[in-house]
């Protein structure tokens, strides 16, 4: 294969289940400089779905104080999401101590009920990027395999999607 058909391909990276996937983020999270993270999950069985194979688990509670612990020490988390994410962006934004804080942490709500894809863009303090994306626990019987690219026109074209969809989003003002 010569250079010229190698460039024409992107790597992708098989992570495996979101939980696999999730702890690899939260493994990394002292390099990082920004995570952007989406949450939707607007059907009730998808709801179910995610919560019994990834949300409730023990490791998954705690490493939303591990979120808010790298905030403290200075990475940006923005979290966009359905009300089924709320309790989660919550916790994080709770257990935040604000008076120590040099990092930012955001989130925002969706409350129309057009479905939407779940991906997660981490920038490392280097400067390199990554996307995993494949989230969607929808109309499957088993766990998704997520997929990580480093691929910058991949990223970009996350990146145009989540800020569209925090564009779109609002603040939670029930909260205020």
């Amino acid at each position: 294969m010569n250079e010229t058909t190698q460039k024409q391909h992107i790597k992708i990276v098989k992570m495996g289940t979101p939980k696999s996937a999730w702890n690899y983020v939260i493994d990394i999270l002292p390099v990082l400089e920004c995570a952007y993270n989406t949450s939707f999950n607007f059907d009730d069985a998808q709801y179910k779905q995610s919560n019994e194979r990834l949300y409730e688990s023990d490791a998954y509670k705690k490493s939303l104080i591990k979120i808010a612990r790298q905030v403290e020490k200075g990475l940006t988390w923005k979290d966009v999401g359905d009300s089924t994410a709320l309790e989660r962006f919550h916790k994080i934004e709770s257990s935040i101590n604000k008076s120590k804080s040099v990092g930012i942490y955001e989130f925002k709500i969706i409350g129309h009920i057009e479905p939407q894809m779940n991906f997660i863009l981490l920038t490392h303090k280097d400067g390199t990027s990554e996307v995993l994306f494949n989230w969607d626990f929808r109309n499957i019987p088993h766990d998704p395999i997520v997929h990580l690219t480093k691929d910058r026109d991949m990223y970009a074209m996350y990146l145009m999607q989540f800020e569209d969809l925090w564009r779109v989003a609002v603040k939670n003002y029930d909260n205020v």
